[in-house]
């Protein structure tokens, strides 16, 4: 079963991400690339801080 999670951009935003996205997320704050789409697991660019509750 997939999660979240929260991942930290260059800029220190912290942000909410799904675990296996069906598409890449970028930063709110900055529209920095955080996570890409692998078709399983995302494929982190920013910083993986914890799971999300």
């Amino acid at each position: 079963m997939a999660k979240f999670i929260i991942v930290k951009c260059k800029c220190g935003n912290e942000q909410k991400v799904f675990g296996a996205p069906a598409m890449s997320v970028k930063c709110r704050v900055c529209n920095e690339l955080l996570a890409t789409a692998t078709g399983g697991k995302a494929a982190l660019s920013g910083k993986y801080v914890k799971d999300a509750e």
